[in-house]
């Protein structure tokens, strides 16, 4: 049984279905798609690393890096972030970036959330 689930943990690296490949954080965009994943997918295992590591996080960014999928906000969490998606406008300037996206139930609303990039990774700020 050991092998057969190094395989499959071997297998799900290589091809990109490791949990390890929803967490791109060398883009502004790959940050926030980032939080979408974890809700479309269910796995919350990521979030606690998307958080500016200085700690300058406003509270709602600090809500989500500190979710877990059996926590009492995770319903309302996939609820309004398993159909979002990143809009096109994403305005960067220096290791600062707001990201245009959608979310809410069906994808419906507007927001941008706030980036901030610390030692070649992008980081959630604020939104």
């Amino acid at each position: 049984m050991k092998s057969i689930a190094i395989t499959i943990v071997a297998v799900g690296l290589i091809t990109g279905t490791g949990c390890s490949a929803s967490l791109d954080q060398s883009s502004p965009e790959g940050v926030v798609n980032a939080v979408f994943h974890a809700a479309k997918s269910g796995d919350a295992t990521h979030l606690s690393q998307l958080c500016d590591p200085r700690g300058d996080n406003d509270g709602d960014t600090r809500r989500i890096c500190k979710l877990t999928n059996d926590g009492e906000d995770w319903k309302r969490f996939v609820e309004y972030f398993a159909d979002g998606s990143v809009g096109t406008d994403v305005r960067t300037a220096g290791s600062r970036a707001v990201v245009p996206f959608k979310f809410g139930p069906g994808g419906t609303k507007s927001e941008e959330m706030k980036v901030i990039e610390v030692d070649g990774k992008w980081y959630l700020s604020s939104f």
